[in-house]
């Protein structure tokens, strides 16, 4: 009896179906073209500068170019929502701080994305706060702005790089421990607020990165919110030094979109590892030279840390301005 047609068909249309059904991605399979990392803030700010430094350094080991794309807005939700949207292959990822992952979606209902909408790899780096003041400021101790700030409440002014961002979390926290109030004014960027502060049309800066304005000349810088001086400031008091309890870092991690397979998150780990076996000492020097301290935490440990620290943020969200 002649077979059917249909009956002739299926074992072609499973044999098709076998070579082209979707295989787990295996880690010797992976990259098989450039990776595109997004840093969601303006160029030249420590988490851009860090990113370019580091990126052909993970392309020697991937063997695939890492391309950076700077996506800045909306206080650096625009770029951390294009990755969390992304497919979880592994060519889409992210480098970004504290502010992106955590501070902004817990002010705003409009990101797009929580800290589980990621998949943690590793964290590179970590910042702390600077709270400066021009050069040709009477302020040379924040004693000194406290006092000043007693004296006329809410007439100083300090600028941060963004509503929602860690400085103005930082800003927030330093003037509730000190108990005064000093006017927020919030710029798109580290740089537009650095700018403000060397042509002094605000009373003081706090920010993660000084962009090369450190210079006595120009800028006197009078605390950090490091846990211990920097090796890269020490001149620089801690505010908890100072007796106040303000302790705030920030960490540079990578991530990619939540459920990347675990193949991708291992190869992307090893790169990084070989890169820090390969030229750590080195990236140690640079790293510190960008106002970051080095450090190498899998993607376990930095999750862990920027949980902890929403849960201090959290505690400070009443006595913020969210308003533009």
């Amino acid at each position: 009896m002649a077979l059917s047609a249909a009956r002739l068909i299926a074992p072609l249309v499973a044999l098709l179906a076998a070579f082209v059904a979707p295989r787990p991605v295996a880690a010797q399979d992976y990259p098989v073209r450039p990776i595109q990392l997004i840093v969601p803030t303006s160029p030249g700010g420590t988490l851009d500068l860090s990113s370019r430094m580091l990126a052909p350094l993970w392309s020697e080991f991937l063997g695939q170019p890492v391309v950076i794309q700077n996506r800045a807005g909306g206080a650096s939700a625009i770029g951390t929502r294009a990755v969390a949207q992304a497919a979880p292959d592994g060519y889409t990822l992210l480098v970004a701080s504290d502010s992106s992952f955590v501070t902004v979606p817990l002010t705003r209902n409009d990101t797009g994305y929580t800290l589980d909408s990621f998949t943690m790899l590793f964290s590179y780096g970590v910042g702390s706060l600077f709270v400066a003041v021009n050069a040709a400021s009477p302020y040379h101790s924040l004693a000194d702005v406290a006092e000043a700030a007693r004296r006329d409440p809410g007439k100083l002014t300090y600028a941060s790089y963004g509503i929602a961002s860690l400085a103005h979390f930082g800003g927030t926290m330093l003037w509730r421990a000190l108990g005064v109030d000093v006017a927020h004014i919030p710029y798109r960027s580290t740089a537009e607020a650095n700018v403000a502060l060397l042509g002094r049309q605000v009373d003081i800066g706090i920010t993660g990165s000084l962009g090369g304005s450190s210079d006595a000349s120009r800028v006197r810088v009078l605390a950090t919110s490091a846990p211990q001086r920097l090796a890269f400031a020490p001149q620089v008091p801690t505010m908890r030094e100072l007796g106040h309890d303000v302790e705030l870092g920030f960490t540079n991690t990578v991530a990619g979109p939540r459920g990347l397979p675990p193949a991708v998150t291992a190869r992307l780990l090893a790169a990084h590892r070989a890169v820090m076996e390969k030229y750590g000492s080195t990236l140690r020097e640079r790293l510190l030279a960008a106002e970051l301290t080095p450090v190498d935490l899998d993607g376990a440990t930095a999750l862990a840390g920027m949980r902890q620290r929403e849960a201090r943020f959290r505690a400070v969200l009443g006595a913020m301005s969210l308003q533009e």
